[in-house]
């Protein structure tokens, strides 16, 4: 059954006690010679534009519907049956951005049984799991609630496990989990890999292990030098690859890297900057401010425009914004545009023009409507170790 309580109480419920928790920056573990240095600076926010709150509830209601008792989602809509780990963060990092524009405390509630479903994740031999969203999403949770249990969880059971060869029952390292995220991803999907990795390095930086950090980074490089874009009909989605990659590179201020070599892949192949990534998708954006599945299809039809990768297009160029400072706004407000005139009467979104809805397509549009630009934090080190 789906938890349809969740609309009256976002509607009518406010929680106000959630306190935050904030502990002073820290050596990097695994690494006790790095002492990251940082300045703190005024908060400088930007809005791509001024988000529509009553759209944002409209959206963040309509996802929250979607919760199953267990605090998970399914795949299809009012379908409870299997609910699946690997899309509670993408469809949570939606409402997490509803519950910081609107202070409303019900959605926090939604991102901690969404919290409280991944700490559960196991594998068969009943050994922590992770998919590679949950632990910056478990993070947020951790900050946002102020308990410590989700962060813990991927401190302990995740990078110390990888750290110490011992995650899962094969007995993992770090390299070995990113082999096997690899492995899985060969194919058809093989474009996804910069976007699977994305969020890593970031994490790996906020639990302060450097050297973790860096091998999820190098994962992103590899990911771009493996992409494809000759043939649409068998290897899918190569703009929300790059998107992603560019989102995982600007979290971590890197705007320089060796010379992607993708020798299928001929609009990235030979770049060496973020703005360049960031450019290139910016060339594919469509007059509408909407951007396609693929980056090489040869006669694409409207409903080849892509909900998701519109999104994740918009929060790559919001990023890169936050470090580059160029003027991606025009990009950002079209994409925006676009997105809000795909919102149906209910407040979901289609996956494509004419199409169907799913709950994780849907929070993505959310987060890339709601998202806003902000400089908080300098960190002279260019690596960013704290800890909420």
């Amino acid at each position: 059954m789906i938890r349809f309580i969740t609309i009256v109480l976002i509607c009518i419920f406010t929680l106000s006690g959630y306190a935050q928790k904030i502990h002073p920056i820290v050596s990097a573990q695994g690494d006790s010679t790095i002492m990251p240095s940082y300045t703190t600076v005024d908060s400088v926010k930007w809005s791509p534009q001024s988000p529509d709150v009553n759209k944002i509830h409209a959206a963040a209601i309509h996802i929250a519907a979607q919760q199953c008792p267990n605090g998970g989602f399914g795949w299809p809509h009012n379908d409870c049956t299997t609910t699946y780990n690997n899309i509670t963060a993408p469809i949570l990092n939606g409402i997490h951005q509803a519950w910081k524009q609107t202070d409303n405390g019900a959605y926090l509630g939604v991102m901690v049984d969404g919290g409280n479903y991944d700490l559960l994740y196991q594998f068969d031999t009943g050994e922590p799991r992770i998919s590679t969203k949950t632990p910056l999403f478990m993070w947020e949770v951790s900050k946002a609630s102020g308990d410590s249990v989700y962060y813990d969880h991927i401190e302990n059971n995740i990078f110390a496990a990888m750290e110490t060869s011992s995650y899962g029952p094969d007995a993992l390292d770090t390299a070995a989990w990113i082999a096997s995220v690899v492995t899985a991803r060969q194919g058809a999907w093989i474009n996804l890999l910069p976007w699977e990795f994305s969020s890593m390095p970031l994490i790996a930086q906020r639990h302060c292990r450097i050297n973790q950090a860096a091998l999820f980074e190098q994962a992103i490089l590899d990911g771009f030098n493996s992409m494809n874009n000759t043939d649409p009909a068998n290897v899918y989605s190569d703009l929300i690859g790059i998107a992603g990659g560019v989102w995982g590179l600007a979290a971590i201020n890197r705007q320089t890297f060796p010379a992607i070599n993708a020798a299928l892949h001929s609009g990235i192949n030979g770049m060496t900057t973020l703005q360049e990534l960031a450019d290139f998708l910016i060339s594919k954006q469509n007059p509408d401010g909407s951007w396609y599945w693929h980056s090489n299809l040869t006669s694409p039809a409207n409903d080849d425009k892509d909900t998701q990768t519109t999104a994740y297009v918009i929060l790559a160029l919001i990023k890169a914004k936050e470090r580059l400072g160029l003027d991606y706004l025009p990009a950002i407000n079209s994409g925006q545009n676009w997105l809000e005139s795909m919102q149906n009467q209910y407040g979901g979104f289609p996956s494509n023009p004419g199409g169907t809805e799913n709950t994780e397509v849907e929070a993505e549009a959310l987060t890339a409507l709601a998202t806003v630009g902000i400089y908080d934090r300098i960190f002279t080190s260019e690596f960013e170790c704290y800890l909420y």
